[in-house]
């Protein structure tokens, strides 16, 4: 009879990906916030400073700042200030998920709160209380009736229905045969030694210490029982699992950059050609167009780039007209971040089995010299490319031009050392305004 090959089975350390994580539908949830505020901002005719958290940047965020003008001379100019902060957290095995943290701030009132909701009608009367001022909005008030605050404090139990629950699958069960023998030989074991100790200080009446005794060790035996058939559970993990988007700490390695001549005539064209040419680099190859914002001492900016991933490097790809000639340049970077496990959010005991359940955290990554190399292979295939492209661009369009074609390389030791300083923040701080402690539901 002919034996069909069992598959191989990949059982190495790597943690699951989904395109359907968790994390995936808040950054759609998140972008969902920010063209709100920007569609209500612009009904109260106004146009705020709204950033949102970049590629790669956790715990997601959206936030802005409203310097409304008041008043102005040809000296000074006055403006009503105001900030509103909303951040989105998972916790994936909660009944509610996606957890919102709202933090506003206008003249000096300080409001923050977290609820597992955040309907529209909320956001747009957080806008409005940023711009207008008003009674405090009602994301900001508590969820729970004064009646039940004030019982709660003697009946705790009734505030449960408030709480965001751990979903039933996750939900510790003590019912099981250990937990049993182990409360029964605790019971067993101080009945036993207090009767003990109390015969010996009776000298009167029945003596019960030999009993007394052997229900003392019966119920240290039972409790060994209980440690014993407890500790011989196998013990499975359960992990949420990962987004496609690898979160980011990245530094430079290595950049370049010239400006074509004419290009900026049809940049569009001369833009895609470009970006075509990239993207026929392989399957292997991860691409993604993201937007970014400056903030200039002027004004504010927004630009978009290619960034092109392999592994833990990046090369993020610049395209930007310049008058007639187009401006053409690309930075690699060294990833030192990625997902890792957290600490057990619970523990279950089902069908005999330990499960515990873990989430997940944007952690540290070590580079080794193979990403270095990678990074390495990946900058120069797009260089090439480019180059490739711009030398036929000015081929067809019979332009004699000497530009520098010359990658500037950065200190290779210095690349595998960089992301061990400590003192250089994850992320730039978010809000030029003081942010208020504390959370309530």
């Amino acid at each position: 009879m002919l034996q069909v090959p069992r598959k191989l089975v990949d059982a190495r350390p790597i943690l699951p990906v989904s395109k359907n994580s968790l994390w995936n539908k808040a950054a759609e949830r998140r972008d969902e916030i920010a063209s709100r505020i920007e569609a209500r901002l612009e009904e109260l005719h106004l146009r705020g400073w709204v950033r949102k958290s970049q590629h790669g940047e956790y715990p997601l965020y959206i936030a802005v700042d409203v310097w409304r003008p008041v008043d102005e001379s040809s000296l000074t100019g006055t403006s009503d200030r105001s900030f509103l902060k909303v951040t989105i957290e998972v916790e994936p095995y909660r009944e509610y998920s996606t957890i919102y943290k709202a933090e506003l701030q206008r003249h000096n009132k300080h409001y923050t709160a977290s609820y597992w909701r955040m309907p529209e009608d909320e956001l747009d009367e957080m806008v409005t209380y940023l711009v207008q001022g008003g009674t405090k909005p009602v994301f900001f008030k508590s969820r729970i009736p004064g009646i039940v605050r004030i019982l709660s404090s003697f009946i705790p139990l009734l505030t449960k229905e408030y709480e965001n629950e751990l979903i039933e699958e996750v939900k510790p069960s003590y019912r099981t045969w250990p937990v049993a023998l182990g409360w029964a030989g605790l019971i067993a074991a101080v009945g036993g030694f207090v009767t003990v100790y109390t015969e010996s200080q009776s000298p009167y009446g029945p003596d019960y210490s030999g009993l007394g005794l052997v229900f003392g060790l019966a119920g240290l035996a039972l409790m060994g029982t209980a440690w014993w058939l407890s500790s011989r559970r196998p013990v499975f993990e359960v992990t949420a699992k990962q987004p496609l988007q690898t979160p980011r700490r990245e530094f430079i390695v290595d950049n370049w950059q010239v400006s074509v001549p004419e290009a900026g005539v049809d940049f569009a064209s001369f833009q895609g050609r470009i970006h075509e040419a990239l993207r026929m680099m392989g399957p292997e190859i991860e691409f993604s167009f993201e937007t970014y914002q400056t903030r200039t001492p002027r004004g504010f900016e927004s630009r978009e780039r290619l960034v092109i991933t392999k592994g833990q490097g990046n090369v993020h790809v610049h395209t930007q007209p310049f008058g007639r000639d187009a401006f053409v340049g690309w930075d690699s970077y060294l990833n030192w971040a990625r997902w890792g496990e957290t600490e057990p959010i619970s523990k279950v005991v089902r069908d005999g089995n330990r499960i515990l359940y873990r989430s997940l955290v944007a952690g540290a990554h070590i580079p080794s010299k193979f990403d270095l190399m990678e990074l390495g292979a990946l900058a120069e295939t797009t260089h090439r490319i480019i180059v490739r492209e711009i030398k036929a661009f000015l081929k067809e369009k019979e332009i004699e031009a000497d530009l520098d074609f010359q990658i500037v390389r950065g200190d290779r030791s210095r690349a595998l050392t960089e992301g061990k300083d400590e003192t250089k923040p994850w992320a730039p701080k978010v809000g030029a305004l003081p942010q208020p402690p504390g959370t309530h539901i």
